[in-house]
């Protein structure tokens, strides 16, 4: 009995046992699902502009090896393709941040997500240019203001002039009027342009406002006069008490002028409006004046027993150098940028350039050869009589009058080029912006000009034989003068009788504006660019 009891006991906590393991009663056996994955998910840019388009690309994985399904979506811009595994974003046109998300499914109700942050900038706007016309005015006059823009992101834009002085006509139009203000200055007017985000574009463009702009100095020599006129050609004033006023310059800084008047041995300093501020007695027969606008310093070649070039101080009040060794010096030029001076040694038939550091009362036939720290001397010419310096380059160019050519010769002396056919050239003056050279051809009653592009000429030009380097204005009496207006491109010149007023077209031909009469052999000629 015991052991049957005892069998009993084990059996029933056998089966105890494997109630409580499952092994007796369990159902059928429950299968995990597990969520898909997105592994990796690709944008091609991470910043984009307005409306610029963006491709996703998803790595998906699934353990279980189900069905998938995605879901792709923005709050901002739109898709215009959309795959399981690949999208297309096109981004708005507002800057900002953009959550691109995608969603991923299986077919047993399990799912992920996964996100990436896009940054949308606002490209400011693009000035293509400013245009200003005139860009040098007179006191009071307008000038037309011209803005061309664009948006990058095809948004529309507001524009704002400004400028400390003056006023504009319509200040928030791309296009307006600015009347300059009564007195002259340098305005620095601003454009700012802006796009609807914000994005700002500015730009600046420069007007020069003068008292006077273009007006013409004269010495009307046999008149004896000193005549000024309008940039029109109207006469402002006539100076009388002149013998022999042959050569005048102009400082440029505070617009006064320097007359030689050679019969009497003297040179005159005048004020804008005529007023005599000073006379230089006691010349020797004075010839050409160049004046050193930096410092106001000028220079006056002196013929005669002399033979001598002298430089003064800007008031007139005292020599500063005389340099000696010439022999019936005449043309003479500086260069603005150095202050060294060139001039034309006619008797001797060369150019002479003196460094603005040569020493008082120096003689440069005892110095002979050339002591290249105070001067330099270039030969080969006969009755050399005018010369300018190109302000820009130092380059000097003279007119070369009984070898009937022109010579450029470079600032440093390598290289003389020359230009032939000319018949007893005179006046000669050189345009500082585009470097091209205007000449009195007297002998041949005409004004050359001649190109920048000259140099191309290796084996050297003739105007008479070739063609595509000059322009010729003919049927003229005798020119004898030239000056140029590089602010306004008008060229000015003398004759016998009158002045003539041409526009320089470039690479077409000049178109003469006017003439205007009255005169008498005038034999200098400057214009005032403005004051």
């Amino acid at each position: 009995m015991d052991i049957v009891k005892n069998f009993q006991k084990i059996a029933f906590l056998l089966l105890i046992i494997l109630i409580f393991n499952g092994s007796i009663c369990k159902g059928p056996t429950e299968v995990v699902n597990h969520n898909p994955e997105i592994q990796n998910l690709i944008v091609s840019k991470k910043e984009v502009n307005f409306k610029e388009k963006i491709t996703l690309l998803a790595v998906l994985y699934d353990e279980d090896g189900d069905s998938l399904s995605t879901d792709w979506y923005s709050k901002k811009g739109f898709f215009s393709y959309v795959s399981l595994d690949s999208a297309v974003w096109n981004a708005p046109d507002s800057s900002g941040i953009a959550v691109i998300y995608l969603k991923v499914k299986d077919n047993r109700g399990g799912s992920c997500l996964d996100s990436v942050s896009i940054t949308i900038n606002n490209r400011v706007p693009v000035i293509t240019s400013v245009t200003a016309t005139p860009k040098n005015v007179i006191v009071g006059n307008d000038v037309l203001l011209e803005c061309s823009a664009s948006d990058p992101d095809g948004g529309p834009l507001t524009y704002l002039w400004s400028c400390e002085t003056g006023s504009f006509s319509t200040p928030d139009e791309n296009t307006t009027l600015w009347t300059a203000p009564l007195n002259p200055t340098s305005a620095e007017i601003i454009i700012t342009v802006t796009d609807v985000e914000g994005g700002v574009a500015k730009d600046t463009v420069v007007i020069n406002v003068f008292l006077e702009l273009g007006s013409l100095w004269v010495t009307d020599t046999f008149n004896h006069e000193i005549v000024k006129i309008s940039p029109e050609g109207n006469e402002l004033f006539r100076l009388s008490g002149y013998s022999l006023p042959v050569s005048l310059d102009i400082n440029l800084n505070d617009r006064t002028v320097i007359v030689v008047d050679k019969d009497a041995n003297r040179a005159v300093k005048i004020s804008p409006t005529g007023d005599v501020l000073k006379e230089i007695l006691n010349l020797e027969s004075p010839n050409y004046v160049s004046v050193y606008s930096f410092t106001g310093e000028f220079w006056i070649t002196q013929e005669g027993d002399s033979n001598q070039v002298v430089k003064f101080s800007s008031d007139g009040e005292k020599i500063l150098t005389r340099v000696s060794g010439f022999k019936n010096p005449r043309g003479i030029s500086v260069d603005q940028t150095t202050g060294d001076v060139w001039i034309a040694d006619t008797g001797n038939d060369r150019i002479v350039k003196l460094y603005y550091n040569i020493p008082e009362n120096y003689n440069i036939e005892k110095k002979y050869p050339p002591d290249s720290i105070f001067y330099e001397i270039y030969t080969g010419f006969k009755n050399p009589g005018h010369l300018s310096v190109n302000p820009s380059t130092g380059n000097c160019w003279v007119s070369d009058k009984s070898n009937n050519r022109v010579v450029r010769i470079k600032k440093d002396g390598t290289e003389m080029l020359e230009i032939t056919g000319f018949s007893s050239p005179e006046g000669i003056a050189v345009n500082k912006k585009d470097g091209s050279c205007w000449v009195a051809n007297k002998g041949a009653n005409e004004v050359i000009k001649l190109f920048s592009n000259l140099s191309q000429e290796i084996s050297g030009y003739n105007i008479v034989e070739k063609q595509g380097f000059h322009q010729s204005i003919k049927d003229f009496i005798q020119p004898q003068a030239v000056t140029i207006n590089t602010n306004d491109s008008i060229v000015w010149f003398s004759e016998e009788y009158r002045i003539v007023k041409v526009e320089d077209k470039g690479n077409n031909p000049p178109v003469i504006l006017g003439t205007f009469s009255g005169f008498n052999s005038p034999k200098s000629l400057k214009v005032n660019p403005g004051e």
